[in-house]
């Protein structure tokens, strides 16, 4: 990976700037983790960003310390944090949301007892109209499906399966030099190929 690819890796901004992010717009943070998005999108945008993590990994979150530095970070920035099931990850919201965000969690969705069509409801459901959904995730090595990480055509597929179509790509965190050796679930993630998806309602 060459050195501007290694700056690259982590550009939040430059993430939110290719969704279109406005100052006016609302955010929505799917798998918000420690907010590393959710912060930086708090800092481009005039309205609180709200931050999802899964209810399901509420007691774990807690037994790791993530959640005091949720707290640290709502303190902090213009963040509103919330826990909720990954099948209503939105709480049911309706047309709220100019953006909805999700980097590198959508793989764990294929890993928790949940039914996938009830996310993607969800999510439609609370973008507003002509609203956008940003799709990062790790790229898993041809044929390896769901072994590493979610191979793209997976993902693809997935999304077109729920009304959502994929309107623009970014090869801003592609890294070629990836061996695909490296499991989403189980191993660190600094320099693995991600692919960048911008997605909206298909019509």
């Amino acid at each position: 990976m060459t050195q501007d690819k290694r700056r690259s890796f982590r550009d939040p901004e430059g993430l939110l700037r290719f969704a279109g992010l406005e100052r006016h717009h609302r955010v929505l943070d799917v798998c918000t983790g420690f907010g590393y998005l959710a912060r930086h999108a708090s800092l481009m945008t005039e309205h609180p960003v709200d931050a999802q993590n899964a209810s399901e990994w509420r007691t774990w979150f807690n037994a790791i310390g993530i959640s005091k530095t949720i707290h640290e970070m709502e303190r902090g920035y213009r963040v509103r944090h919330f826990y909720s099931s990954m099948e209503d990850p939105a709480l049911s919201q309706r047309g709220t949301y100019d953006l909805i965000t999700m980097q590198n969690g959508f793989h764990d969705l294929f890993d928790m007892p949940i039914d996938r069509r009830k996310f993607f409801q969800s999510i439609r459901r609370a973008l507003k109209p002509g609203g956008k959904f940003l799709l990062v995730d790790n790229q898993a090595g041809p044929g390896r499906g769901l072994k590493d990480a979610v191979e793209e055509w997976v993902v693809r597929k997935e999304l077109q399966d729920n009304g959502l179509l994929v309107t623009k790509t970014s090869d801003m965190f592609q890294n070629q030099d990836d061996p695909y050796t490296t499991s989403s679930w189980t191993e660190s993630l600094r320099e693995t190929d991600r692919f960048v998806f911008l997605c909206e309602e298909a019509i």
